[in-house]
């Protein structure tokens, strides 16, 4: 079978071994399925990594991390929002078991340990310093542990971890712990401060990381991990001073920020604004907010500093005016383009202006918009420009969206954009059921 199994190709060999566990247990008796199958093993075992702030998890990484075959694979690092591994809960009876009880109160308190000494901190230190090629931090939760109420989704794994979180919470609250998880699975703003500081606090204490990404960004609608204002309000200015020479390398930063209150919000980009300003050298920057939020939210143009290399920008939900966001855009036109612009809710300001003004202002090669029904109810393109002459009824056809689909999607590979723009709009009002109107909740998506 060895023999079989390696006279196969590479391609072949990385299929099965993606879908087989059983493959690994032949590669140490045959030396050319090891070598065949060693792309896979590396991608699925060593290049991302997930950790929490657990003992045992953390000790894991640094044992990778001294192992000089296995430590320059690493490429990516997950610290996961979650306080516990989902195996580790399914392990205990939180249905009232003395024993079980006695485990979390163990796993917390230790836990608490190593936050309050320091430990952590210098665990993942220690562990950065010893990974030569990892690239990436993130808090991207990868769906092993799905917090979904029951009536949302309906399969039975995602119902038993929906239980299992609900479960933990209800113990943690039952032994008179500060509160870990809300009714729904979710982690209380200071929860997630803690790991901020986990993961910014390890980077203070490095230098010279080949890290290019760093990104604290929720998994999804029902599970997102937003920021609160205390993350950003401990920084000072020598603080982020100190922070710069530490993250010199990073080039793409993502962040999903929590709303602020009115009567903070001034503040608040300040302290916001300074955080941001340590990384000079970024190149991609995303920032999203709570897309159902009432509360105001950045005012963009003050909270984002000149960034001289930024290539691509993404705003999710950014409450704005139109001049602010044409001023922020007008300061990067001769190095942004690509920007999105999802869900972004305009005060005082309508879309078709914002528009023609990117058409004169900017120069770029990507432009995504999407509406969202809570923000707008029609957004008119009537009139928005000269329309070129009606495409034929091939060119119609072939740029037509299906009706099933969340979005459409439009490509145009022109090199004016105003033209680009203009058949877009064009196309639209050949719809029969979008009579020159494009309706919320749909998304248009340009690359010129």
């Amino acid at each position: 079978m060895r023999a079989s199994l390696a006279s196969l190709p590479v391609e072949i060999i990385e299929n099965i071994s993606w879908r087989g566990d059983g493959v690994y247990g032949l590669r140490a008796a045959c030396r050319e399925l090891q070598d065949k199958s060693w792309h896979v093993v590396r991608e699925r075992y060593f290049e991302t990594r997930q950790i929490w702030l657990q003992r045992d998890s953390l000790q894991t990484l640094w044992d990778m991390s001294c192992n000089a075959r296995v430590a320059p694979l690493v490429r990516r690092i997950i610290v996961s929002p979650h306080a516990f591994h989902k195996s580790y809960v399914d392990e205990l009876d939180f249905e009232g078991s003395f024993e079980g009880e006695n485990a979390y109160r163990r796993q917390y308190n230790d836990q608490q340990f190593l936050i309050q000494s320091g430990a952590a901190v210098e665990y993942l230190t220690n562990i950065l310093l010893r990974l030569p090629a990892c690239e990436e931090i993130n808090t991207h939760w990868e769906g092993e542990w799905e917090n979904f109420a029951p009536d949302r989704r309906d399969t039975t794994e995602e119902t038993e971890n929906w239980r299992l979180s609900n479960s933990m919470a209800n113990l943690h609250n039952r032994i008179h712990y500060p509160p870990m998880l809300t009714h729904n699975g979710q982690h209380p703003p200071g929860y997630l401060v803690t790991l901020w500081l986990f993961v910014l606090g390890s980077l203070i204490k490095t230098l010279n990381l080949p890290l290019r990404k760093l990104a604290f960004t929720g998994a999804g609608s029902g599970d997102r991990t937003f920021l609160p204002s205390e993350a950003f309000s401990c920084i000072t200015k020598a603080q982020a001073r100190q922070l710069r020479p530490h993250v010199v390398n990073i080039q793409d930063l993502a962040l999903d920020v929590d709303s602020v209150a009115s009567d903070q919000r001034s503040l608040w980009n300040a302290d916001f604004s300074t955080f941001l300003g340590a990384f000079e050298n970024l190149s991609s920057l995303h920032l999203g907010f709570p897309p159902r939020s009432r509360k105001p939210l950045i005012t963009v143009f003050d909270v984002l500093p000149i960034f001289p290399h930024l290539y691509s920008l993404s705003l999710s939900n950014a409450h704005v005016r139109p001049q602010d966001l044409l001023d922020l855009l007008i300061r990067h036109k001769h190095v942004l383009k690509s920007l999105a612009l999802n869900g972004i809710r305009l005060v005082r300001g309508n879309w078709k202006h914002l528009l023609i003004a990117f058409g004169q202002e900017l120069a770029l090669d990507t432009l995504r918009v999407k509406w969202l029904h809570q923000y707008s109810s029609r957004v008119s393109f009537d009139n928005c420009w000269p329309l070129p002459e009606r495409l034929s009824d091939s060119q119609v056809n072939k740029n037509r969206w299906s009706s099933q689909s969340e979005f459409w999607d439009f490509v145009a590979n022109n090199k004016t954009f105003d033209q680009d723009l203009a058949r877009a709009v064009n196309c639209l009002a050949l719809r029969p059921d979008v009579p020159g109107d494009l309706r919320v909740g749909e998304y248009l998506n340009f690359e010129l």
